[in-house]
């Protein structure tokens, strides 16, 4: 099993829960909030979907997440949240801002995990960068550099002109 295919069966595990405070939310039967349509992977990235979880899951979903992540992080290095970008909050983005604190508090007290808002309503916890994907990261690949040395070359190509042509 790959790190994401282990990462996404741990935490379904632990998530089964949140399932049950899901269930009492009033429009659950409009949108309901289930592991299976709320986790997956993207692009070898674990993605945790918070939209149709109100605040109060949101909180029992981000402790139950970040207990069992605290032990041995995750296999694919990096967890993606996605908050949303809060239009339908009243007074600004609430799971956002709920995500943002609790990360940030959890990486306090682990050295080498680092938090990246990777796109509008998504943060991702990075639990281990060298095997975390370039996304979670938020990392240029090499194929970037290459493209812009190949610009700054036609550039100063450009600049000096062909010899003669004065």
């Amino acid at each position: 099993m790959t790190g994401a295919g282990h990462d996404v069966e741990r935490l379904s595990r632990v998530l089964a829960t949140i399932e049950d405070i899901a269930r009492s939310q009033r429009w659950d039967d409009e949108r309901p909030w289930r592991v299976d349509t709320h986790l997956w992977v993207e692009d070898g990235l674990v993605v945790l979907d918070l939209h149709d979880l109100g605040a109060k899951g949101a909180k029992k979903l981000m402790r139950a997440v970040l207990v069992e992540v605290a032990g041995e992080g995750m296999a694919s290095g990096a967890l993606a949240f996605v908050t949303g970008r809060g239009r339908h909050s009243s007074g600004g983005p609430v799971l956002r801002e709920l995500v943002g604190r609790r990360l940030h508090d959890a990486i306090q007290d682990q050295e080498a995990w680092s938090m990246h808002v990777i796109g509008a309503g998504r943060i991702c916890l990075v639990t281990d960068p060298k095997r975390a994907s370039r996304k979670a990261t938020n990392s240029l690949g090499w194929g970037f550099w290459l493209l812009l040395a190949g610009l700054a070359a036609a550039a100063i190509w450009a600049c000096l002109g062909t010899p003669g042509a004065r």
